[in-house]
């Protein structure tokens, strides 16, 4: 068995929850949790949001609580003058997404892959559409002209939120590794979203090193098929848990045989 291989195995053995460590309602909440849990920690963030989620769960009743209703529930936390207004801004987003008709979606959708395409010339792994039993990818673009024929509900849920991640791109306060971690935790999208943990895991461990984008890619190449849907998961869980900043707990730790940092 390889290394890599190897590694995952024993991190699925730690039985890591599925679940992310932010608390919501549906997709929407979500995506405000996940803004609101950059550089905080997810238990506290569940502490400010649980009063906000029941005044406003869904982006309608956000819009209409207003930047300053808004910023009154989550001001203890760091950064929330930002965080406030990419919220109040992304559910005005969705709103709109939301009141668009299947003809306007697909142009939406077309609009954003070709321009892409045209800008990149790399489709392979951002466009990918997932369906509602989740079991397999819907193939967007061929290279060569825009897709029709897409059903509105394959391009945004029933909430008005992008199913794809250069559509949550557009939305405020969204960047590639929130997108990542909204569609693996939504959609099972075999994608890694990379954090501090990861980083410093992969780098541990010598999976991986680099900068956040860099890991991505690395990870996508090395991770075996049947671990990529948890397994920036697993590496999240294990940095909380065992694989601690400073001080680790490196003689506990089941990967301290594979791991650079336990051998040095």
């Amino acid at each position: 068995m390889k290394k890599n291989e190897k590694i995952f195995e024993i991190l699925k053995k730690y039985d890591y929850p599925d679940a992310s460590g932010l608390i919501y309602i549906n997709e929407f909440t979500f995506l405000v949790a996940i803004i609101l849990s950059a550089q905080a920690r997810d238990e506290f963030v569940n502490t400010q949001t649980r009063e906000l989620f029941k005044v406003a769960p869904t982006a309608e009743e956000m819009v209409e609580l207003g930047l300053d209703g808004i910023c009154t529930f989550i001001n203890k936390i760091g950064l929330w003058r930002n965080k406030g207004a990419n919220i109040y801004k992304m559910a005005g987003q969705i709103c709109e997404l939301k009141k668009m008709s299947q003809s306007q979606a697909r142009e939406w959708y077309n609009e954003i892959s070709q321009k892409y395409f045209n800008q990149e010339g790399d489709l392979v792994d951002d466009l990918e559409l997932f369906e509602k039993d989740f079991s397999r990818k819907v193939v967007c673009i061929d290279g060569s002209e825009p897709v029709f024929g897409l059903d509105s509900s394959e391009i945004l849920s029933n909430e008005g939120v992008p199913k794809f991640r250069l559509g949550l791109l557009k939305l405020a306060g969204i960047g590639r590794k929130s997108a990542n971690v909204f569609l693996n935790f939504v959609y099972g999208a075999k994608v890694f979203p990379v954090d501090t943990h990861v980083v410093r895991l992969t780098n541990r461990l010598g999976i991986a090193e680099g900068n956040p984008e860099k890991i991505e890619k690395i990870l996508q190449e090395v991770v075996p098929e049947n671990f990529a849907e948890h397994a920036s998961n697993w590496l999240v869980w294990h940095g909380r848990r065992v694989c601690f900043a400073r001080k680790p707990n490196c003689l506990d730790c089941l990967l301290k045989n594979y791991c650079n940092f336990f051998k040095k």
